[in-house]
């Protein structure tokens, strides 16, 4: 191959240029020597190749990237931006490698979309991913988690073991999503993105300007693996569909408090009971209500006492109904609060009368939009514990022998239902099941 100048005198062969040509592009030597070494380089760090570069039609800045990726789309010039869109779908299509999602947005994006707080998953463009240079994969991306693109977005199955990790840790009220890569220049720390839920099992990128990471070595605390279920993210938000989902948390339920007043009374949240478990989002402490006009929730919290006397778990049941024709406004919803006890019981308390509830939802706002704030009342009873045998004298050894079995048998009687009630509370995580939440 041969290079010449704008006004067509010759340079020199590829070859001989090898070393400034790599200055230039950033693109190993070893790649220039031999492209079929192409597919082991990380896709974001290919995409780094042409974060500098200059296009007169916005389509060629996708289609000059076409061998270098080894897909195939149609060339239609006029659709502008969407053109790298459909790339990157068409990439996904073809590899499972995270590092595609490895973008932060740049200086110059700033300006645009500084007001913007929800993005897709997709880069807007290959500027984004200027500092993708060093990015490297942990191991094969064939064994990541599978993608699929759909109308919904990307949808992404977790690998065994793998799924959405809190991000508590960096930025309250997110997720992340682990991209199997890691940079050169910060070797043994793992990176991924900031995800926010604003649907059932949908979610969209926050905080694009950074990118998490975390030390994976022996001892060191990691995010916590939160969701392992499959789940979808969109794939691009533009400006005024970010203001959207600005209220996709309108008319949520609120249980902050909730779990305040169940620990007060040493009853945990059970979260593999939380139903719908798509609606659920953890980060936050709400149930997301959007897609639905009659939408129905379940907490479940579960006892930590191990004497079996006392409710075994706590049903906090929640139900919204959409009002239409009402005009805007907070009047168009209305909710109502169930608290239940299980083994189920009949009045406020408990069977043993070991605790006593009632649940109730006001409304108010979070983050700018109107919500349900679950509210319970609870309170408990002294604790009790199983009687003692005591010793009984009387001169009559016939009115001692059956004041004394009858002391036993009251109490194998107590402890057998002790008993039974631990085998429930072992097995109430199988107990809960969807046909429940249709009552």
């Amino acid at each position: 191959m041969g290079f010449y100048n704008n006004a067509w005198e010759f340079v020199g062969e590829k070859s001989a240029l090898k070393a400034i040509l790599s200055e230039i592009t950033q693109i190993d030597e070893s790649v220039l020597d031999n492209s079929a070494l192409l597919p082991t380089i990380p896709v974001a760090q290919r995409m780094s190749w042409a974060s500098s570069r200059v296009t007169t039609r916005p389509e060629d800045m996708a289609y000059c990237l076409l061998g270098i990726f080894d897909v195939q789309i149609p060339l239609l010039y006029g659709e502008g931006d969407k053109a790298f869109t459909r790339l990157q779908e068409e990439i996904v299509k073809e590899t499972n490698d995270f590092s595609l999602f490895a973008w932060r947005i740049t200086g110059d994006e700033e300006g645009s979309g500084q007001h913007q707080k929800h993005w897709g998953i997709l880069a807007p463009s290959p500027r984004e991913f200027a500092s993708c240079g060093d990015v490297v994969n942990w191991g094969n991306p064939l064994y990541n988690a599978e993608c699929l693109i759909t109308s919904k977005g990307l949808r992404i199955t977790p690998a065994p073991g793998d799924g959405l990790r809190s991000g508590s840790v960096g930025v309250k009220g997110t997720y992340i999503l682990d991209l199997g890569c890691y940079r050169r220049s910060d070797r043994g720390k793992a990176i991924g993105v900031f995800l926010q839920q604003h649907g059932s099992d949908l979610y969209c990128r926050v905080l694009p300007r950074s990118l998490p990471a975390w030390s994976t070595g022996p001892g060191v605390r990691q995010p916590e693996l939160t969701k392992s279920r499959v789940f979808y993210i969109t794939k691009t938000v533009s400006l005024v569909a970010s203001t959207m989902l600005g209220s996709s948390h309108r008319w949520a339920f609120n249980l902050s408090q909730v779990f305040k007043a169940m620990e007060d009374i040493k009853f945990r949240p059970h979260p593999s009971q939380f139903q719908p478990e798509e609606s659920w989002d953890g980060e936050r402490m709400l149930f997301l209500s959007q897609g639905s006009r009659n939408f129905e929730c379940c907490a479940t919290f579960v006892t930590t006492r191990r004497d079996g006397l006392g409710a075994l778990r706590i049903l906090v049941w929640c139900r919204l109904h959409l009002v239409h024709g009402g005009g805007e406004g907070e009047a168009q919803a209305q909710a109502s609060v169930k608290v239940e006890f299980d083994p189920p019981t009949e009045g406020k308390t408990d069977a043993d009368g070991f605790v006593k509830c009632k649940g109730s939802a006001k409304k108010g706002y979070y983050e700018g939009q109107p919500v349900f704030n679950v509210q319970v009342e609870a309170s408990t009873s002294k604790l009790r514990a199983l009687p003692a045998i005591i010793p009984i004298r009387t001169q009559d050894s016939h009115m001692h022998k059956m004041a004394r079995a009858a002391q036993i048998q009251r109490h194998e009687k107590l402890a057998t239902a002790a008993m039974g009630r631990e085998r429930y509370f072992n097995s109430a995580a199988a107990s809960m099941s969807s046909s429940t939440l249709g009552k």
